[in-house]
């Protein structure tokens, strides 16, 4: 059983690597086109849907799909991140108490 667990802990660390470079490349590529085209916005407004629709996409329409899809891409981004952390810790957790 320990070495199962350890297997799928070192698994779901590859898995959060990979995850990285991936969302990193596609989200450095939006980022350029944000910076190329003088879009500014804070993080809030990438986690608040509604305020970025308020606030920026007005702003910005010929860029409402990039800012859309640059947003979309940071959050997901997290939600695979905390995910795969809190695997990773319940599965830590699991390790040392089967010791």
């Amino acid at each position: 059983m320990n070495i199962f667990l350890l297997v799928f802990v070192i698994g779901l660390v590859i898995a959060l690597i990979f995850l990285n470079i991936y969302f990193r490349m596609k989200i450095i590529k939006d980022y350029k086109y944000l910076v190329k085209n003088k879009i500014e916005f804070t993080t809030g407004h990438i986690f608040n849907k509604s305020k970025m629709e308020e606030e920026i996409i007005p702003r910005y329409p010929k860029h409402a799909d990039r800012i859309r899809l640059f947003s979309d891409h940071i959050r997901y981004s997290l939600k695979w991140a905390l995910g795969i952390i809190l695997v990773l810790t319940i599965l830590g957790i699991c390790l040392k108490f089967t010791q």
